[in-house]
């Protein structure tokens, strides 16, 4: 299944292609299907591979939206006192 430029939309698939890359050495192909039927072999055809760069660009972004989305959640955050449960 080719995913094209899909992939860079969520960090789930960011985070499974660094793997790949990290454990075959080389940037993970677009396709799965050729890297299961040539395991990177060097007469393997030329297949369309993600950046690596990009995939990490694309978490530090995630994590910087997941971060302050949750600064901002974090803030509107209200605390009742102590003294106010136990009038209730």
């Amino acid at each position: 299944m080719d995913l094209g430029e899909s992939v860079y939309l969520t960090p789930f698939n960011a985070v499974e292609l660094l793997g790949i890359s990290a454990f075959t050495g080389k940037e993970a192909p677009l396709s799965y299907a050729s890297l299961y039927l040539y395991g990177g072999s060097s007469t393997a055809p030329h297949f369309p591979t993600v950046s690596n760069s990009l995939l990490i660009l694309n978490l530090c972004l995630w994590s910087l939206v997941l971060c302050s989305a949750s600064a901002f959640l974090l803030r509107r955050l209200y605390l009742n006192p102590v003294e106010e449960g136990k009038m209730l």
